[in-house]
């Protein structure tokens, strides 16, 4: 990088209406009396200061863009995420073909100094706080909150955009979906089923009152935020196996009660051992 390289991309990220943080050289670390994306500015001159202070020079400090105030997003699709091969690109690829949604690729980007990319989108409507989701898909994350940004260095390698960016017209709107998987993440939305029972015209006094609507019901309207977890869960698993004899029905089951229900959801090993345990106890 070349000497003051990054407060001058600051002082242009500034013209365009943007607010700009410093980080240490070479690092995602916020600069020593800061406090991360929370001190970035739109002020010149104070963010002049950050590198040249009285004596004190920093030429090469790293620089970062406060992205939740600026009403903007990234989608930071890492290459390699898990050192094992594993394509961000690819998972993220067969996301949108699987619901059939649109990407707008042609939007500013940077290449990370990792090899992955950071997609800039403008947001349709702005976030009511700063979010982001970590591993939304395995190798993707979703950023509305801060992001580092060119010129900056990681291990002497620079994030590199696709063009210069000279104004915000060249970031594209994110379409719909993708902003509300930033903010709900990549979960199954719950449904309130009571507040369906209530609202509909079916008179429940009527119905049979059998043994597996009661446990479908339960089922269900569940919601376990505290608790054993795994307990919980075998309770659950034994339930469905004395109402379904099909094995494989109750494990794609059992899989979604721990993702609509418990909160957090047990990992997968988790789940396969509870599955296991409650198909022996019902032979």
């Amino acid at each position: 990088m070349k000497e003051y390289a990054a407060m001058r991309r600051g002082w242009d990220l500034m013209n365009l209406g943007l607010k700009v943080y410093p980080l240490a050289p070479n690092t995602k670390i916020p600069l020593k009396g800061t406090h991360g994306w929370k001190s970035a500015t739109d002020d010149q001159m104070e963010f002049h200061d950050y590198f040249y202070d009285g004596q004190q020079k920093r030429p090469y400090l790293n620089i970062g863009v406060d992205l939740f105030h600026a009403g903007l997003m990234v989608l930071d699709v890492d290459v390699n995420h898990d050192d094992k091969g594993a394509s961000g690109q690819e998972s993220f690829m067969n996301y949108i073909e699987k619901h059939n949604y649109s990407w707008q690729d042609n939007t500013y980007h940077e290449r990370t100094p990792n090899g992955g990319l950071h997609w800039f989108y403008r947001l349709p409507q702005p976030l009511d706080k700063p979010t982001r989701k970590t591993a939304v898909l395995p190798g993707v994350d979703l950023l509305g909150d801060f992001v580092v940004i060119g010129p900056s260095e990681i291990n002497g390698v620079p994030y590199l955009g696709n063009q210069q960016l000279t104004s915000l017209d060249q970031i594209a709107v994110a379409p719909d979906w993708l902003r509300d998987l930033l903010i709900d993440g990549n979960k199954p939305k719950r449904v309130n089923l009571n507040a369906s029972f209530a609202n509909s015209n079916v008179n429940r006094s009527n119905q049979n009152d059998t043994f597996t609507s009661r446990v479908l019901i339960a089922i269900a309207t569940a919601q376990n935020e505290k608790g054993d977890r795994n307990d919980w869960l075998f309770r659950r698993a034994n339930e469905l196996l004395k109402i379904c004899h099909d094995p494989a029905a109750v494990y794609q089951l059992l899989n979604d009660v721990n993702q609509l229900h418990n909160n957090p959801p047990l990992p997968q090993r988790e789940v396969d051992g509870i599955f296991k345990s409650a198909l022996s106890y019902a032979k």
